[in-house]
């Protein structure tokens, strides 16, 4: 068993539906906090996962960049956070691994 340590213990989503014809990159504000966040883009009329670059420009903001200029409310961003970041992580074995002969 593998106990973790010095795992953050909160966490937020923020989600926002985001396109204008004319705006690209488009930042989204979260207000999460953190730079370690995911974030997942959904074409809404669809329901497919967009494939596009985010950055975490801030502890509270993304700019995402679309290989071309969304239309008018053609996405759903959702911003995810783990909690921040609470430093290195380490992990402690706890027992010996189990060994499976086949």
């Amino acid at each position: 068993m593998i106990i973790p340590g010095n795992v953050a213990t909160t966490g937020g989503v923020y989600s926002a539906t985001v396109g204008d014809g004319a705006t690209n990159p488009i930042v989204v504000t979260h207000n999460l906090g953190t730079l370690d966040v995911a974030v997942v883009i959904r074409e809404i009329s669809t329901g497919k996962l967009i494939d596009a670059s985010p950055i975490a420009t801030t502890l509270n903001a993304v700019s995402i960049t679309f290989a071309t200029i969304p239309t008018l409310n053609q996405y759903q961003v959702t911003v995810i956070s783990g909690g921040g970041s609470p430093g290195p992580v380490s992990f402690q074995q706890v027992a010996a691994a189990a060994t499976f002969h086949i």
